[in-house]
């Protein structure tokens, strides 16, 4: 049986509720935030960072459970599939939509599989898909850092 980490629990459930209330801040009849609404929105803002920091804390010490081709296996099934996946769809519906969907960084004029593939790999087809860049390289770099068994390593000594 696997040991609970109540404190990466809690932390998680802090962040679910700081993105609910930061998905529910926005008012949408007006382009601009109110005044409560951002401050609401700047105390919630550490939400995607706080599951990034967990996410660090929780897989440093994979090697434990399993190996690396495992590790990325089945990271690349969780997150990079579905954002492949949701990419093609944001950019083929926005390519023949009129109304922009929400969140698209840019309205599409020459859809093409080479504007595709430069929009997906700079983060341009879906502005709220920005945090998947951030665990993918999270995940292509906890291999490497996993390596150093050391703690003390990281740290200067003078």
């Amino acid at each position: 049986m696997k040991k609970r980490l109540t404190y990466v629990d809690l932390i998680n459930v802090l962040a679910i509720i700081f993105v609910l209330i930061i998905h529910s801040s926005w008012d949408e009849s007006s382009t601009a935030l109110g005044i409560y609404d951002s401050i609401i929105r700047a105390i919630c803002a550490p939400a995607v960072f706080l599951f990034l920091m967990n996410s660090g804390a929780t897989l440093i010490g994979y090697r434990r459970k399993y190996t690396t081709k495992t590790f990325l296996n089945k990271r690349i099934n969780r997150v990079v599939f579905p954002l492949i996946l949701w990419s093609i769809i944001y950019y083929i519906v926005d390519s023949f939509v009129k109304k922009p969907l929400p969140d698209v960084t840019f309205k599409i004029d020459n859809p093409s599989i080479g504007n595709f593939f430069v929009s997906f790999l700079s983060g341009n087809i879906n502005g709220a898909f920005w945090f998947f860049y951030c665990v993918i390289a999270l995940y292509l770099i906890t291999p490497i850092i996993s390596v150093c068994s050391y703690p003390s390593i990281w740290y200067i000594n003078f």
